[in-house]
């Protein structure tokens, strides 16, 4: 029995140390990247250049993340975060219990950058940022009948997600 824990337990280390190797040859994409798991037909930039995929198979892991903003209430004054220097991705998560399309804007760099994204009636839409400005950053809401209803829910990471 004893043979077999120092067995597992050095199987163990040794994936680890081999994880560790790869996760460190990984190379940050250059500028900001939009990722999306959905159709891309829903996304509006103004004034950012952003490419945008669909596979949303990274299974990198990042070495440090939070949620900035944890499945709150979305509401008229909109959310808001602070992306810190040095984390470079965020992940955005928005939930609509609306019975209209909701239309998310995210701004930054004082309100002179933005994009937006929609999420369909009683839906739900992700969308990934890598390479992210830092400093605040604004979100705000909108449906064409003015009612809002959801959550979001915000994460960060000093890696690509």
């Amino acid at each position: 029995m004893k043979k077999i824990t120092v067995t597992l337990s050095l199987l163990l280390v040794l994936s680890s140390i081999s994880f560790l190797f790869a996760c460190a040859n990984q190379k940050p994409i250059e500028g900001v990247v939009i990722e999306t798991n959905e159709d891309d037909a829903d996304v509006s930039i103004e004034e950012v250049a952003i490419e945008t995929r669909e596979d949303d198979s990274d299974d990198r892991v990042p070495r440090d993340s939070y949620l900035a903003i944890s499945d709150e209430s979305i509401g008229s004054s909109g959310r808001r975060w602070d992306q810190p220097e040095g984390y470079n991705a965020y992940r955005i998560h928005v939930t609509n219990n609306r019975n209209e399309k909701l239309t998310v804007t995210v701004s930054y760099d004082n309100g002179n950058k933005r994009w937006s994204f929609e999420v369909p009636a009683n839906d739900s839409r992700t969308r990934t940022v890598n390479n992210a400005w830092s400093g605040r950053h604004n979100v705000s809401f909108t449906t064409s009948s003015g009612a809002l209803s959801g959550t979001i829910s915000v994460r960060v990471s000093d890696e690509n997600l």
